[in-house]
């Protein structure tokens, strides 16, 4: 939904445990040279579209968490997030992002893709 990878990977599991950082990257066994081929837009060659911008970082991503505590804790809530029994059949265990959230993780993305275009 035209959100950055690390921007949604932050707000899902920031909800656990205290992040130091993320990376996101491509698929490492590819070239660079084969990536520039799979974006759709760039500042120099923009198509009209009724979505935003791709703004994907990447696949792969690595998650550090401030502590080796604040790692467990997280995957220990997480697994208890997913193993969680629901009282409707309709209804699957997991994390629910609200319109909200999602709005709010767009406006921080656009934020940033604006702040990284004006820094260039």
């Amino acid at each position: 939904p035209n959100i950055m990878t690390s921007t949604l990977l932050r707000s899902l599991l920031g909800r656990f445990g205290d992040i130091e950082r993320i990376a996101v990257v491509p698929n490492p066994r590819k070239e660079k040279d084969d990536m520039s081929s799979l974006l759709w837009t760039t500042k120099k060659n923009l198509y009209p579209s009724f979505h935003g911008p791709d703004v994907c970082e990447g696949k792969f991503a690595q998650v550090s968490f401030e502590t080796q505590k604040e790692m467990k804790k997280a995957l220990k809530s997480l697994q208890d997030v997913m193993t969680d029994e629901v009282d409707d059949e309709d209804e699957y265990p997991g994390l629910i992002i609200d319109k909200l959230e999602i709005q709010t993780l767009q406006d921080e993305t656009q934020r940033k893709q604006l702040a990284d275009d004006n820094s260039d």
